[in-house]
């Protein structure tokens, strides 16, 4: 939808701003409006229980179709100015996996690729550890749960306004490598201040506000490094064409999204491993657990989650494409054009 190196990035932060403000919509209804329906104790009784999530998985399928619908309709609007197709080729499926290999055997994709497999492997483990830590480390009640995901609609904020910003200035690798550093390795710095008894007990006020303010900053940097990343992927849209002949946006867009979705269950086995070297218990309410259990899973969730998104921010070094090849892919792609149009 557009050329412009810096206005691909301000795209890409509106569709970011939009779907994680979106999905933290449910999330909300889930603390607020789900969870008090079917449960009144304590948020670790609230996660044990099946039916609050039946009773959810109901309402997001319903709004999900909807949003669904709603985008597909709102965005028919832009189809005219979106690239023509080519015309119809005879492909034999030989032909068809020869040119996959040609689009996706790109140093710069594979770098991207294994950012993304990567980040997908750590999202899969914080995620599914995310109601433990809640609910058994720092022993958040559902509505403190709540209120910490009201804080990701700000997040989501900051990461719109300031993923541009770090285009501009730094470049779309330098600026996801510097800020994908500071946000993957401040991300445990509470963890970590908990095992060490840096923080006050859990309860105090302090506790919540930490987290609350601490995790809204770091969200938002998150953020901004997944905006940047995703632009650095259009931008490989160019140097392919350039290099097959042919525009391959989206067998780049689904080989990303599939290496994220068959990895990501990877990051779960990994949370089972993690509560299993913690010994941590099942279905159990705070009480029940033992403060060692609770200390082992804050100790050996830490090394790992940050060794993973090390690694990612490592693999994004071997991208290549500077903002001068990105222009100089286009220059080259429109006197390819003009050439082709005077024979």
């Amino acid at each position: 939808m557009t050329q412009d190196y810096n206005d691909r990035s301000r795209l890409i932060s509106y569709a970011h701003f939009f779907a994680w403000s979106g999905g933290n919509f449910m999330n909300i209804a889930m603390f607020f409006i789900v969870f008090p329906l079917f449960v009144t104790g304590s948020m670790s009784e609230a996660v044990s229980s099946r039916a609050p999530y039946t009773a959810y998985g109901v309402i997001a399928s319903v709004l999900i179709f909807i949003s669904i619908m709603v985008s597909s309709a709102g965005t028919h609007s832009r189809i005219p100015t979106l690239y023509s197709p080519p015309q119809q080729r005879k492909l034999t499926v030989p032909k068809i996996f020869k040119e996959i290999f040609e689009t996706l055997a790109n140093r710069s994709f594979v770098s991207i690729f294994a950012a993304s497999m990567l980040g997908a492997m750590g999202l899969g483990l914080k995620a599914s550890l995310h109601l433990y830590f809640v609910s058994y480390f720092w022993e958040f009640t559902p509505a403190e749960t709540g209120y910490l995901s009201i804080g990701i609609f700000l997040s989501a904020f900051i990461g719109f306004k300031i993923a541009p910003f770090v285009s501009e200035r730094m470049g779309k690798k330098n600026g996801a490598i510097i800020v994908g550093l500071v946000a993957f390795v401040a991300a445990p710095i509470p963890i970590c201040m908990r095992l060490f008894d840096m923080l006050p007990a859990n309860g105090d006020p302090i506790i919540f506000w930490f987290n609350l303010i601490f995790g809204i900053v770091d969200l938002g940097l998150i953020i901004c490094f997944n905006i940047l990343v995703a632009s650095m992927l259009a931008d490989l849209a160019e140097q392919s064409e350039l290099e097959t002949g042919r525009r391959s946006e989206g067998i780049l867009a689904a080989a990303i999204t599939f290496a994220k979705k068959s990895v990501q269950g990877l990051g779960v086995l990994m949370a089972s491993f993690v509560l299993t070297l913690a010994q941590f218990p099942k279905g159990v309410s705070v009480d029940d657990v033992s403060d060692q259990a609770i200390w082992d899973l804050g100790a050996y969730f830490v090394p790992i989650v940050t060794a993973i998104y090390l690694v990612m921010i490592g693999a994004l070094t071997s991208y290549k494409l500077s903002k001068e090849d990105f222009e100089e892919n286009l220059r080259r792609l429109q006197d390819r054009t003009i050439t082709e149009h005077r024979q």
